[in-house]
């Protein structure tokens, strides 16, 4: 009896993936289920918190002009002021009845733009930490190249790749591939480190903050993305391998973010 509980609770246990899928679906709801999950992982608890910021802008955006717009024609209703369509138009004339409408929708476009544009940037602050990983392994698939350079780049040339970061290494690791590349908006330092069991991709990423170490997986590339001061660094590797763990751990000791000289 025993054993048999044990595996029904395993089986209806939510991953991280299940846990964003329900709370993207409807942040409000929190069935069992996932109230266990979010006990037990900040990151998707983060993530929660901010869908249902989202969602509550988006509700007031929508409910807002709508609800002044009904409370106005109420109004005017219970104060015989408001007039039907067909009478307004019988009383002006046509040409001005024309001109009166046009501003109107104008500025009925110009909200619409404009709540359009505001839903368009809340979405994109709210997504999860998931999308980090895919656009980290999306920027690496455009320079397969980096993954074949096995010579150790000059220390003079890796001082400069990460110097436009504003980035600083301990001295020690082996790295074959060196680049500051244009990722989110800013220059980052795009590595390849030579371990034991194969290369591996680092990227340092300031500004891009992550609430806990996270593994993803997305094939052929597996690997984490972990929280340091200024930002986070996400190390994978592809095809399994290349020693993720090892590397991720030389990286914390040897990082110096702007924020920790």
């Amino acid at each position: 009896m025993t054993e048999s509980t044990t595996n029904n609770s395993s089986a209806s246990a939510y991953d991280c993936q299940q846990a964003r899928l329900c709370i993207g679906a409807e942040p409000t709801v929190v069935p069992e289920v996932l109230a266990n999950h979010l006990r037990d992982c900040e990151s998707c608890a983060a993530y929660q918190r901010q869908m249902l910021r989202l969602e509550h802008a988006i509700t007031r955006a929508l409910a807002v002009p709508v609800a002044q717009t009904m409370a106005m024609d109420e109004a005017r209703r219970r104060s015989g002021g408001f007039e039907s369509g067909d009478n307004l138009a019988a009383r002006r004339p046509p040409e001005r009845a024309t001109q009166a409408r046009v501003p109107f929708a104008r500025l009925a476009l110009a909200a619409s733009l404009v709540l359009a544009v505001t839903i368009g940037i809340l979405l994109w602050a709210a997504r999860p930490d998931q999308s980090l990983a895919a656009d980290v392994v999306a920027h690496i698939e455009g320079e397969a190249a980096s993954w074949r350079s096995t010579a150790t780049v000059p220390d003079s040339a890796l001082a400069l790749v990460l110097r436009k970061s504003g980035i600083e290494l301990a001295p020690g690791a082996v790295v074959s591939y060196a680049q500051s590349c244009w990722f989110r908006g800013k220059f980052v330092p795009h590595l390849v480190v030579q371990s034991a069991r194969g290369p591996v991709t680092v990227m340092i990423l300031p500004g891009e903050y992550s609430a806990a170490r996270e593994r993803f997986d997305e094939a052929p590339y597996t690997g984490v993305i972990a929280p340091v001061q200024g930002g986070s660094v996400a190390v994978l590797a592809r095809d399994g391998v290349g020693d993720v763990d090892a590397v991720l751990e030389n990286f914390l000791v040897a990082l110096k973010p702007p924020a920790a000289r």
